[in-house]
Order: C-alpha cells, then sequence, then structure tokens
C-alpha cells in the first residue's frame, strides 16, 4: 500500500504465481496467473468507475538457440472489470485483451 499525499490515502495491489517446466535442455514451458487491482488509479489512469482491476494468465515458451539466442513465444490474457481495452475495428472497448508476443536475446 502506498499513500499519495491524499486524504486517507490511496492504495493499489497486485499479484503474479508462476511455474515452469523444463521439457528438455533446451526447451522450457512457463505460465503465470495475476491479479492486478488499481481502484484509485494511483498506477494505471483509466477515467472509469473501477479503475484498473484486472485478472490474467499467460503460457509461454522458451527455446535456447545456438550463439547464446534465447528465443520467447508468450500469449497472456487479461480481463478488466470494465471495458478498458482497444478492440481493434470496433467502436467500443472490450472487457478482455489477448497479447502474443514473441522475443530474441542474445548474452554475452
Amino acid at each position: 500500500q502506498i499513500d499519495a499525499g491524499h486524504s486517507g490515502g490511496r492504495s493499489w495491489s497486485g499479484w503474479a504465481a508462476t511455474a515452469s517446466w523444463r521439457l528438455s535442455p533446451a526447451t522450457a514451458l512457463a505460465t503465470r496467473i495475476e491479479r492486478f487491482s488499481d481502484p484509485d488509479q494511483v498506477i494505471v489512469a483509466t477515467g472509469a468507475p473501477a479503475g484498473f482491476v484486472a485478472n490474467g494468465m499467460s503460457m509461454g515458451i522458451d527455446r535456447a538457440l545456438p550463439g547464446n539466442l534465447l528465443w520467447r513465444a508468450e500469449a497472456r490474457w487479461l480481463r478488466a472489470t470494465d471495458s478498458l481495452f482497444a478492440d481493434r475495428g470496433r467502436p467500443a472497448a472490450a472487457r478482455s485483451n489477448l497479447t502474443l508476443v514473441t522475443s530474441l536475446a542474445v548474452s554475452f
């Protein structure tokens, strides 16, 4: 909890639980469930009545590649109390959001 200097203080909270499984020396799966609650809009300003309150989950795969490369692909789903997420092609916002991302990292 934080005190932003306002009477009564304002607060936000978040948590995540993660798990991972090594499938082979070069491949691993990872999952995460999470909750974020910012009803006072301390961290995320939405203008929505409930602020930013969302639950989410994700699943990813990591693959070690030759040359100190690591490739990661992840799918992340969030569902909010209010319609907060831009919905491509529609005029109204959506309550849920699915994001697919991939990355390539090099270590040296």
